[in-house]
């Protein structure tokens, strides 16, 4: 298993987990037996939100979590136009 690095690149730099339950805290504990030292050093288990704010600019972090962004996404708005353009492709 030496090798598959070389055959798959890993392109994560860094991951930053929020608000997460007791579960993810176990099944994590668990799986970083298993884990290289380079690989855990990518994982950041954030419980406050300076914490985030050190890696995010406050105007690209959403409000909720303790940034300046009111960033609305309209879910509804985007399958319809995904509908649409799928339709568009089936007539053509």
């Amino acid at each position: 298993m030496g090798n598959v690095g070389y055959y798959y690149p890993e392109n994560l730099c860094k991951i930053y987990v929020n608000n997460v339950g007791w579960v993810v805290n176990l099944m994590f504990a668990f799986a970083r037996t298993f884990m290289t030292k380079r690989m855990l050093d990518k994982y950041v288990v954030v419980h406050y939100k300076e914490t985030l704010l050190e890696a995010v600019e406050a105007d690209q972090l959403l409000e909720i979590l303790g940034g300046e962004s009111t960033f609305v996404f309209d879910f509804d708005e985007e399958v319809k136009k995904d509908k649409e353009r799928a339709a568009k492709r089936v007539k053509q």
